[in-house]
């Protein structure tokens, strides 16, 4: 059976990974043109967030 995470647990991945790997990881798999650049932007985006903003965020997904 294939895990298919939803938005919540998708956010909850980013948030752990370290830059690093995350660029490896859009690299390997990511084919579209110009995404790759949108995925890292949004990586930033929840690596610059307080604890607080991070929680607000992840209440507002689950609406």
């Amino acid at each position: 059976m294939k895990f298919s995470p939803n938005k919540q647990q998708k956010i909850l991945i980013l948030l752990r990974l370290s830059a690093e790997k995350m660029a490896q990881l859009l690299v390997k798999r990511e084919t579209l043109e110009g995404r790759t650049l949108k995925i890292a932007k949004a990586f930033l985006r929840l690596k610059q967030m307080t604890p607080e903003e991070k929680a607000r965020l992840l209440q507002e997904k689950g609406k």
